[in-house]
C-alpha cells in the first residue's frame, strides 16, 4: 500500500517554506498589505501541515513511526487518489484528486512566495507589478 502513494514525489512537489510578510506600523495599515499577509500566513500553515503529514506517511511506510488514526486515515485518503480533509481549506471541486490538488497547491504557494519575495524587498509594491498573477489561485480569492 505504501508503495504506491509515492510521499516522496507529493513531497518534493510542494515547496519547503514560505517567507511570511515583515510587518511594521506603515505596512500594517494597508487593507491590501493585510490581504496579502492574512493569504501568506494561511498558505504558510497550510503548507508545513501538508510536508509534515506527508514526512509521517513516509515515516510509517518506513517503519520508522508508529502509526496513528490520522496517519491511517490519511494513507488511506492518499492511496485512494482523494484529497484528506484536513487539506481541504479553500473552495476546490468535489472531484479534485490528490495529485491534481497538489499540483495547484504547489502553484498558489510559488505565487505566494513570488508575493513575499516582492514585498519584503520592496513594502510598497503591493501588488507585485510585472508578475502575472492568478487571482483564483488565492486562498480567498473572494474578499
Amino acid at each position: 500500500m505504501c508503495n504506491v502513494l509515492g510521499g516522496n514525489i507529493h513531497l518534493s512537489c510542494v515547496r519547503q517554506s514560505l517567507q511570511v510578510l515583515q510587518r511594521n506600523l506603515d505596512n500594517i495599515k494597508d487593507p491590501l498589505f493585510r490581504f496579502f499577509d492574512r493569504e501568506i500566513s494561511q498558505g504558510a500553515v497550510l503548507l508545513e501541515d501538508v510536508r509534515r503529514d506527508l514526512r509521517d506517511v513516509v515515516a510509517v511506510c518506513k517503519l520508522e513511526r508508529k502509526q496513528t488514526n490520522y496517519i491511517r486515515n490519511l494513507i488511506s485518503s492518499l492511496s485512494k487518489g482523494i484529497l484528506p480533509s484536513s487539506w481541504n481549506r479553500y473552495k476546490v471541486p468535489k472531484s479534485v484528486t490528490v495529485l491534481q490538488w497538489i499540483a495547484d497547491f504547489s502553484e498558489r504557494i510559488k505565487q505566494l512566495r513570488d508575493i513575499s519575495k516582492v514585498a519584503n524587498d520592496s513594502p510598497t509594491a503591493l501588488p507585485p507589478q510585472g508578475h502575472p498573477r492568478l487571482a483564483g489561485g488565492l486562498f480567498t480569492a473572494e474578499a
